[in-house]
């Protein structure tokens, strides 16, 4: 079972950015961490979540089943955007304990891990190409 109080927050993303003061860094960690603290309440009711636990594995059952369903991908042999976004969010916590319980407790790894061989750099096309 996966809980927000055992995730490990990573020293990466803005404490990487090379620009950044150290009180920008710092500054960003605390107020960003105080304002999802202070918008988690008001998110879990408007959506009626008592579990967040269970909500993320039946999120990720439906995109499986609805989404993805026997394809590679949701968008067939190749992503789509759909594909993109999932691949965002659960790419943004690779770094957790909850990433690792998600990829153990749902059939999401198969998928994740095909997303991943998608999107090295390199693969992408672009407009200008």
């Amino acid at each position: 079972r996966f809980c927000a109080s055992k995730v490990q927050i990573p020293n990466g993303a803005v404490v990487q950015v090379p620009h950044f003061s150290m009180v920008d860094k710092l500054s960003n960690q605390v107020v960003g961490a105080f304002a999802m603290w202070m918008a988690q309440g008001k998110i879990k009711k408007k959506y009626a979540i008592d579990d967040e636990a269970a909500a993320v594995r039946e999120a990720i059952a439906h995109w499986l089943k609805e989404g993805v369903g026997e394809a590679s991908f949701a968008g067939g042999q190749k992503p789509h955007l759909g594909d993109v976004a999932v691949y965002g969010c659960l790419k943004a916590i690779d770094r957790t304990s909850t990433f690792s319980e998600i990829m153990a407790e749902t059939g999401v790894k198969p998928w994740y891990e095909r997303m991943t061989a998608e999107v090295q750099p390199g693969n992408a096309c672009t407009s200008r190409q």
